[in-house]
């Protein structure tokens, strides 16, 4: 045995290639030094690609206000503080190992190039290349899809910067639309040609093996106890699984998808062709972010085979607008968190999951100081809205649900009793959610809409 560990140490990373083996690591791989690796690279991943663009983003969203001023500094350390301690985040891609905040870093950076306003319309080009790469890492960047691409297609619109008064001619419109959709092409088609030529010829299969990844209809409505409609609506009476054939439950769940999605998207368009402004930056990308949530949440709620882990895509846009509405976000991240319970009891990460929300509780509770009284209030859990009690009533449920289950065993006949319980509470919160960022996307566009 000592003779074996010594050759793998001669062996170096060259054992890990049996992290990536073809059959045997889906039995699971359980060497010192994969999990040394996997540790290790999402540490380095999260600083260069997630840490990096919140960064920026935080200071864009804080640009308004006088760079040298102690508070404006305070209320950019709260934001990185709050947006880097999301207890979902750290969870799912340091214990349950996965690489999320790569394609979610990658999206942010997006944002910020598509967002800038310039002369030219390199920006959306810039972005549009970085979402292609995010997407490629993650298909399930698709739930940003939708709105990343309402807003492209408004900056389509969108009159040069040489002459806010007039809008794109029909011209200017075609030339900036065929050069997204030509940064696209050629991004895909790179990343994709490994798997699409082989022997300096075509290989159809290889692209249908992505497409039948990217899109695993044979995989089921949902995955596991999901706070999503399929699942909540699964239960009985509902039974909807057994009322509609398996053939019609895609195009069921691609109809509510749709119908979800074109509220949020029609607001992204709408801000993608107003008018180009220096000052308009921060309401671009603020815009976004809540659009981006709102598509994630849309998907999370009614796309086919949704995994649990997929409210990450909702939560990292929606944890860097705190100052807009600080209240909201931090009641959405813990949530999050406390939908994925079923999953970290699986892997074992309940001490893990206490910690983590003791302690965005405190940076939260510390950052009480810092808010400030925006000029559009879109923090539905305000002092000043009656929605504010809804918050604390659910925090109460959530509490009372963790100790029914730590203090009684479920019936014999109903052994996923909790699980379906957090997934029909769960549900009807992040419905919620769905909600309010409408709620405040229609807000941020019309300050008096109630």
């Amino acid at each position: 045995q000592q003779q074996q560990q010594q050759q793998q140490q001669h062996r170096g990373l060259a054992v890990l290639k049996d992290l990536v083996a073809l059959h045997s690591s889906r039995f699971g791989f359980e060497d010192a030094g994969g999990k040394l690796y996997m540790r290790f690279t999402v540490l380095v991943l999260d600083v260069l690609v997630y840490m990096s663009a919140v960064w920026v983003l935080v200071a864009r969203l804080t640009s308004c206000d006088d760079a040298d001023n102690p508070t404006t500094r305070n209320k950019q350390i709260w934001m990185l503080l709050v947006a880097l301690s999301q207890p979902a985040i750290i969870l799912i891609d340091h214990g349950h190992f996965q690489y999320n905040t790569v394609s979610l870093g990658l999206t942010l950076w997006s944002f910020h190039f598509m967002t800038r306003q310039s002369s030219s319309f390199m920006g959306p080009l810039i972005g549009s290349i970085m979402f292609s790469l995010s997407l490629n890492f993650k298909q399930m960047e698709l739930y940003h899809a939708p709105a990343v691409f309402a807003y492209l297609l408004g900056r389509c619109f969108r009159g040069d910067g040489n002459n806010q008064q007039q809008r794109s001619n029909i011209q200017s419109t075609i030339a900036k639309f065929c050069s997204l959709g030509f940064t696209v092409i050629i991004t895909f088609a790179l990343l994709w040609a490994p798997f699409a030529v082989k022997d300096s010829k075509f290989h159809l299969e290889g692209i249908l093996q992505i497409i039948r990844r990217v899109f695993p209809f044979h995989r089921g409505l949902f995955e596991g106890k999901v706070s999503n409609l399929w699942c909540a609506l699964s239960i009985k009476p509902f039974s909807i699984r057994n009322r509609i054939a398996p053939s019609l439950l895609p195009l069921l769940a691609l109809g509510v998808t749709l119908m979800l999605i074109l509220p949020p998207c029609w607001i992204l368009f709408s801000v993608g062709k107003g008018e180009s402004a220096k000052g308009l930056e921060t309401r671009d990308i603020k815009s976004l972010l809540w659009g981006a949530t709102s598509t994630s949440l849309a998907f999370f709620l009614a796309s086919f085979q949704v995994h649990e882990k997929g409210i990450l895509i909702a939560l990292a846009p929606m944890s860097l607008l705190f100052l807009d509405a600080p209240r909201f976000v931090a009641w959405f991240s813990i949530v999050a968190t406390w939908t994925l319970w079923p999953l970290l009891v699986i892997d074992r990460l309940q001490e893990a999951y206490v910690c983590c929300l003791v302690i965005f509780g405190c940076i939260h509770y510390a950052m009480r100081p810092t808010w400030s009284q925006r000029e559009v209030e879109v923090d539905l859990f305000s002092t000043q809205y009656g929605t504010k009690f809804i918050a604390l009533l659910s925090v109460v449920a959530m509490t009372i649900l963790h100790l029914s289950e730590a203090m009684f065993s479920p019936p014999p006949q109903l052994p996923d009793l909790f699980p379906v319980l957090w997934s029909f509470v769960g549900c009807g919160l992040f419905c919620f959610s769905y909600l309010t960022t409408l709620w405040a996307m229609a807000k941020q566009l019309n300050p008096e809409f109630t």
